[in-house]
């Protein structure tokens, strides 16, 4: 599991409102180089524990994809962008 830490949002969870300050990239899936898309699963969690709040699936669009070099940084940044999240 990916994690990066993001500025504190504050989310529900089961023991009422908690702040959540990282975005975990769990898995990507269904993506081709050759103009597809792709589909990255997420959570929305506490940087300092397992505990996740959030979780969800983001398609990536075949532009970001085909921009994804040795790094994961575009996709990063995408999802995070997507989800309106601040990465620290």
């Amino acid at each position: 599991m990916n994690k990066k830490e993001i500025q504190p949002i504050q989310v529900w969870s089961e023991t009422g409102v908690v702040s959540a300050n990282a975005l975990c990239l769990k898995d990507f899936y269904h993506y081709h180089f050759d103009d597809g898309d792709g589909k990255v699963s997420y959570t929305i969690a506490d940087l300092n524990s397992d505990i996740d709040y959030i979780s969800g699936v983001i398609d990536i669009p075949s532009n970001i994809i085909q921009q994804w070099g040795a790094d994961d940084t575009i996709i990063w940044d995408y999802v995070a962008s997507t989800l309106n999240l601040d990465l620290v």
